[in-house]
């Protein structure tokens, strides 16, 4: 159920807003992850890590919709099945390296820095898909290309673009 929350925001404030909140909430949360430490030892840490872990997970909830609908708004129909593809083949490679990644930054920084290190650099990776991503795909599209709709009905005139594609082929 905590992923309606995310549906919500993808539909009040679009796909892009939505990505940016989450990137920039779970890149402080992450980063201050590292900052309980100053509490003392026991039972306080662990209620703390939860929490913030916890919020940190509920911001993260547009991440795969809000992917989606970029795709799905950027991208012309047969670019889309690459694209979603890509997008896949990120998170799976992101997941798989955390544990080598991160953990080589615990060995060499201790936990806390890692945690704040790791929250810098999405901080980093959210700020640049800010300054890159518009609110309206056509003005991401190259000069002299053919520019991607920025509403759903530009979507249904690409599949029924495609659609006449395919029923000429014989």
């Amino acid at each position: 159920f905590i992923m309606t929350p995310g549906g919500w925001q993808i539909d009040q404030n679009d796909e892009v807003k939505a990505l940016a909140v989450m990137g920039l909430s779970f890149g402080v949360l992450e980063a201050t992850t590292g900052l309980v430490s100053a509490f003392p030892a026991g039972n306080t840490v662990f209620v703390v890590l939860i929490v913030i872990r916890g919020i940190a997970g509920g911001t993260s909830t547009p991440l795969h919709p809000g992917a989606s609908r970029v795709v799905s708004r950027w991208m012309l129909l047969p670019e889309q099945p690459l694209a979603n593809g890509m997008v896949t083949a990120a998170a799976v490679l992101g997941l798989s390296s955390t544990f080598y990644l991160f953990g080589w930054l615990m060995d060499k920084f201790d936990w806390p820095a890692a945690f704040a290190i790791a929250g810098g650099a999405t901080l980093l990776v959210i700020s640049g898909w800010m300054f890159y991503a518009r609110e309206r795909p056509e003005l991401a599209a190259p000069s002299g290309s053919e520019t991607r709709p920025s509403d759903d009905s530009g979507v249904a005139a690409r599949a029924s673009e495609h659609s006449e594609l395919s029923t000429d082929v014989e």
